[in-house]
């Protein structure tokens, strides 16, 4: 019972990590890939998707600043570009992507006993994928926001 918990939980976590229209391809595994070959993928990924977290970090602080001071012009908040705040908001919530599936990967992997551990790091392989294919997105349309957005 508590297999299809955990089981059910992370087939939760996982569709609620992926976008409708555009998913991530997790990278192909060989068939008799063991745990560990799967943590070494997961963490490859981990480690080129977490400087990125610098570069989200970066953007979302030079919307915020147009933010501020388009609300201290005469206009107010009429002088906020369109976009602005939708696009400071999908900043945050690639941020929160990653922070979310560290938290919940390294606990849930010490919890799981050993007849499940290859199903679940088969999962967060597609998971963090999808994390790190949302972080490059996100980085691609904040850049082409302040692009077009010239302040």
């Amino acid at each position: 019972m508590k297999f299809f918990q955990i089981l059910f939980l992370s087939a939760a976590l996982l569709m609620s990590c992926k976008p409708k229209n555009d998913e991530a391809k997790a990278p192909e595994m060989p068939a008799n890939a063991d745990v560990a070959t799967y943590e070494t993928e997961i963490m490859k990924i981990h480690d080129v998707a977490m400087p990125k977290m610098t570069d989200l970090n970066k953007l979302e602080t030079a919307l915020r600043n147009i933010r501020t001071e388009a609300g201290h012009s005469e206009l107010g908040s009429a002088a906020i570009p369109p976009g602005l705040d939708d696009m400071i908001a999908q900043l945050k919530a690639t941020q929160n992507g990653m922070l979310d599936w560290m938290e919940y990967y390294t606990p849930m992997r010490a919890k799981l006993q050993p007849e499940v551990m290859l199903e679940f790091m088969k999962q967060e392989l597609v998971k963090i994928t999808q994390v790190n294919k949302n972080i490059d997105d996100t980085i691609e349309k904040a850049k082409a926001w302040l692009a077009a957005h010239p302040s």
